[in-house]
């Protein structure tokens, strides 16, 4: 209790948000209520352990960033982890200047990755934008081959029936004559 009140302190005082939970189970509701930008568990907990509980945390989420804290020297539960998918884990005893600095690079790299996702939506906008655009251009092709839209004298005219068509071609021929 003390550490996750220590480490509470010190990530408010760097400026984050922060949740805690004394269990996984708990853990679990918070990650439910709100997904957070990072999670940083013990494997220690009373009731379901962290690796159990991070492994129900990548059910929710298989993209949240995890950090795993280990006991001092127990490399093969971190080891673990990591297979397991944690992005990365700690060996306690650990200073708290490596744990700022490590969650400073999680969160550094987890804007990065969603940034990355808002770009990759909006190129799939976009190319379904053209692909509107180009259906569009190919349908005015399409009507100003039936006309006559280049007159002999040079200037743009629209041969045809009145109505959509005849605007159409109209439109198509002052585009192509620009």
């Amino acid at each position: 209790a003390q550490l996750r009140h220590s480490f509470e302190k010190l990530l408010t005082a760097e400026g984050h948000t922060v949740r805690t939970s004394p269990t996984g189970e708990g853990g679990l509701e918070v990650v439910r209520a709100g997904l957070p930008d990072l999670v940083i568990i013990d494997v220690r907990l009373p009731g379901m352990d962290g690796l159990q509980t991070f492994q129900r945390m990548h059910e929710i989420e298989p993209k949240l960033p995890v950090i795993v804290m280990t006991a001092y020297g127990n490399t093969d539960t971190a080891i673990e982890a990591t297979k397991l998918g944690a992005f990365d884990y700690i060996l306690k005893p650990f200073s708290n200047a490596n744990l700022v600095d490590r969650i400073d690079g999680v969160l550094r790299l987890r804007a990065i990755e969603l940034r990355n996702r808002e770009l990759l939506l909006e190129r799939e906008r976009l190319l379904a934008e053209i692909e509107r655009w180009n259906q569009e251009l190919e349908q005015m092709l399409h009507i100003a081959r039936k006309f006559d839209v280049a007159g002999r004298d040079g200037r743009n005219r629209a041969l045809g029936r009145a109505g959509e068509e005849r605007v159409l071609a109209s439109e198509w021929a002052s585009l192509r004559s620009a």
